[in-house]
């Protein structure tokens, strides 16, 4: 249902569509963008030049995130749940984790895509970068996410200097932002950077 379509019949050229600029200067300055995308007349996004010889992608998103299957077709998963991953499937169950990480809450990539038919049984998880995780209880900012334990999709904070050697290998995260509210909540948080993880003295 797109409205154009850009189709080389051409057996012998594998090209397709070309942008040009007729920039001849040494770098691609941030002001030339090649393309930008809109939501009525408001810029949602943007493929620009990065200020040396090259383009970058201008997008709000914040995360890198791949789709995985559920471990169970029928779970209800939300964005910014807390999951397990158990052998490449997610759950909200995290006592038997592989690993533990987020359900992405505004993706920047989208990876491992199964294909529009297969995605109801998937949900895009954040591999790295910042994602509103859900969280109950007070925050402080440097506070390490783990799962609450409720297996309901929601974690808890934890002090840095109060981290027991069993949460550390249930870290999500890392809290970008504070709150004094008891209930659940969505934090910024910092996912899948080595510094999310505690030193070991």
């Amino acid at each position: 249902n797109h409205m154009v379509v850009i189709e080389n019949t051409a057996i012998d050229q594998a090209n397709c569509l070309a942008i040009s600029h007729p920039n001849t200067g040494t770098n691609v300055h941030p002001t030339l963008n090649f393309i930008t995308f809109f939501m009525g007349a408001e810029p949602v996004g943007a493929i620009e030049g990065n200020g040396v010889r090259g383009v970058r992608f201008i997008t709000p998103g914040a995360d890198y995130a791949e789709y995985l299957p559920r471990l169970n077709k029928k779970e209800k998963i939300k964005k910014g749940a807390v999951v397990a991953v158990i052998n490449g499937k997610i759950t909200k169950d995290t006592t038997n984790a592989d690993q533990i990480m987020v359900i992405s809450s505004g993706a920047s990539v989208a990876g491992n895509d199964p294909g529009k038919f297969n995605r109801d049984s998937h949900e895009l998880v954040s591999f790295f970068g910042q994602v509103m995780v859900n969280v109950r209880g007070k925050v402080c900012l440097g506070d390490y996410i783990v799962p609450s334990g409720l297996c309901d999709g929601v974690g808890v904070a934890v002090n840095p200097e109060k981290i027991s050697v069993k949460e550390m290998n249930k870290i999500v995260g890392r809290a970008w932002a504070s709150s004094e509210l008891i209930g659940i909540k969505s934090i910024k948080t910092a996912v899948g950077f080595n510094f999310s993880l505690p030193t070991i003295k």
